[in-house]
């Protein structure tokens, strides 16, 4: 079952690398009032490693403990300038460090005066303390992952053994920098695929488009921030093969607009990654883009050849509804939205889709078994509050969610206007910093399911403020904050 857990709030101090002495700026901020007592870091000659930045900044960790606790003392310090999110503290599977049932801690860190984390230049870190519940932990087991906004992470081990109660200080100024957000791969096998929180991209392949480019990354650049569900649009175009010889091949469009990417080279580049990161799984979400080729019977024949012929079996993930992280891991997901055969080849078909305001908690995705599909994909926004409103109402879905076998899809993405870029652009910046907001202020941290969006990676879009880079964050963090519903 799904614990909700109440939050503790630290306080945290930023330093640079010199001999100058550390002064003290973080304080107590009481951030709501569902949240537990604070636990303040003092000054203490463990933090005597150089002058301070100006600002306070806080961090906030889940699953507070009382009673004996260890206390880990941490000072880390970022081999390359980036904006941090948090850091979890990852024990091996089944070491309880937190609350009842976990064993990650998270903790986030935020400047207290905005809504924005810490940005940190080459060489900077920051210092805080965190506490863990009271067990024994054997050297090199006990492991931190610094979150970023980029497509990056920093990870280290502790190579002491924990005693249980003891005061730990981890000198964590050697990290090593990840490829990738890999933010998978620490989490628990039998977690319910359904109960996670992954960002997705619509219309992911229109990246370098001149008209309807809802995307500032490439695919490979997506899935190095982290991004995990894939919205592609697969037509087919005739291809030259000779003189006046020629074939079919699926193509991915935006309507009648043909991107840059054949469906095979999209799907090549999300298994080569899979390849390269077995402990990652992938979902893609398509659909017949029948503006730019209408002859469904070809449609669906071609997709029929690629999938038995082209995508490798051992990526092939079947659809369950009760399907584990364990069981997903290594593996493409491919629902379609569009039944191409009298049942799938792989993956699984969802019926039921919902362009409506107020999306549907009715629709189907049918596969090795099925499951309950809650969906929310209004897209021509002539209403945008409307719109926010129909987002925070499957966010709440997502949140009570206690059932496996259902799954919830909730698009930020659309236009306003019209589906011109700017459109696209309009929509992002209403409802893309609104939806950050809403995730960070809520009051306990609960499922968001999967979360598409548009412009991922960029901060701002021509003019317009988007939180490209801030929204699939503070997803992917959410994994991190709660014990999820496992098998």
């Amino acid at each position: 079952m799904r614990k909700i857990i109440c939050f503790a709030l630290l306080s945290a101090v930023l330093f640079t690398s010199c001999n100058k002495e550390i002064e003290q700026i973080a304080e107590t901020q009481n951030v709501t009032t569902t949240r537990a007592a604070v636990t303040t870091v003092d000054q203490n000659p463990l933090f005597n490693l150089g002058t301070q930045n100006s600002g306070i900044y806080t961090a906030t960790q889940s699953y507070p403990v009382s009673g004996t606790v260890t206390t880990l003392d941490i000072e880390l310090q970022v081999p390359t300038s980036a904006t941090l999110t948090g850091v979890s503290i990852i024990a091996p599977q089944g070491t309880i460090i937190g609350g009842s049932d976990s064993n990650i801690v998270f903790a986030e860190f935020r400047n207290s005066s905005d809504e924005n984390h810490v940005s940190l230049s080459s060489g900077q870190g920051i210092a805080f303390q965190l506490q863990l519940n009271a067990v024994n932990v054997a050297a090199n087991q006990l492991k931190m992952r610094v979150h970023t906004t980029g497509a990056q992470a920093f990870e280290t081990t502790l190579s002491q053994a924990v005693n249980a109660g003891s005061t730990i200080i981890w000198d964590a100024k050697s990290l090593a920098t990840t490829k990738g957000n890999n933010w998978i791969t620490p989490l628990n096998d039998d977690v319910y695929v359904s109960q996670l929180s992954i960002p997705g991209t619509h219309d992911a392949a229109t990246y370098g488009l001149t008209f309807g480019k809802c995307q500032e990354l490439s695919i490979q650049q997506q899935w190095d921030m982290g991004i995990r569900v894939f919205d592609l649009r697969p037509g087919y175009k005739r291809v030259s093969t000779g003189f006046f010889k020629y074939t079919y091949q699926l193509h991915i469009y935006h309507g009648i607009i043909s991107t840059k990417y054949s469906f095979k080279q999209a799907i090549d580049c999300i298994t080569a990654n899979l390849e390269a990161n077995p402990d990652e799984f992938a979902i893609v979400i398509m659909r017949h883009e029948s503006d730019a080729s209408s002859d469904r019977n070809r449609w669906n024949s071609l997709m029929c050849d690629f999938l038995n012929n082209s995508l490798d079996a051992k990526y092939r993930a079947d659809f369950r509804a009760d399907m584990t992280v364990g069981d997903a891991r290594g593996k493409l997901l491919i629902l379609s939205r569009d039944a191409y055969a009298n049942s799938p080849i792989c993956g699984g078909f969802i019926s039921g889709w919902s362009h409506s305001t107020d999306g549907t908690t009715s629709g189907t995705i049918s596969g090795k078994s099925n499951a309950t599909l809650c969906v929310q994909d209004y897209y021509d926004v002539s209403n945008t509050s409307a719109k926010f409103n129909s987002i925070c109402n499957f966010f709440e879905v997502a949140g009570g969610n206690t059932d496996p076998a259902k799954w919830v899809i909730n698009h930020t993405s659309g236009y306003t206007g019209s589906s011109l870029n700017s459109g696209y652009q309009k929509n992002a910046a209403n409802n893309n910093p609104a939806a950050y907001r809403y995730i960070i202020l809520r009051s306990e941290p609960a499922p968001l399911g999967i979360v598409v969006m548009d412009y991922v990676g960029a901060r701002k879009v021509s003019s317009r403020t988007v939180y490209g880079d801030l929204l699939p964050q503070t997803i992917i963090d959410n994994n991190y904050r709660f014990t999820m519903l496992s098998k």
